[in-house]
Formats: structure tokens, sequence, C-alpha cells
């Protein structure tokens, strides 16, 4: 018999791999912070994109830029689409 308060081996044993494995977790899930913070950036970064069309954009098209997407309606041409106040917007076009 163990003393009161202490573990027998078994039940030691199981405790350091438990620890070992919430530090595991945990050195993981910083990594994956910091890659869910780069991917944030990446997608805040494109999300100023502009398309330029020089030709014709036909209706049933869907532009996106970043998070924001919409479908063309008429058909348009020489404009380009931006992203302005969370919502694309139609300009003239820019070469």
């Amino acid at each position: 018999m163990s003393k009161k308060g202490e573990l027998d081996d078994d039940k030691r044993t199981m405790m350091n791999k438990s620890i070992v494995l919430k530090l595991q977790t945990q050195n993981a899930m910083e990594g994956f912070k910091k890659e869910i913070q780069e991917v944030e950036t990446y997608i805040e970064d494109i999300s100023n994109g502009r398309i330029k069309v020089e030709n014709i954009v036909y209706p049933g098209t869907k532009i996106t830029i970043g998070s924001n997407s919409m479908f063309v309606r008429d058909q348009i041409q020489h404009v380009t689409f931006y992203r302005s106040a969370g919502e694309i917007k139609i300009g003239s076009f820019e070469p």
C-alpha cells in the first residue's frame, strides 16, 4: 500500500505522460495561433485588390475580393471592381 497522497507507479507514469501531452498540445496551439494570424494578415493584404476589366463582364459573373462577393447583373465593360467599406464597388476602368 502506498502512503496517503502518493501515487503508485502506474498513476505516476500516466500523470507524467499527461503533462508531456499537455505541453505538446500547448506548443502546437501557439503555432496554430501564429499561423492563423499570418493567414488573417495575408487575407487583409489581398482584400485591397482590384479587378480591372478591359473588355466585357457578362451577367452572372461572380466577383470576389477578399471575403466579399457580388454577382454581375448586367453586361458591363471597361470597369474596375474594388472593395470599399466592406462592399465591392464599380468604378471607371483604370489601366
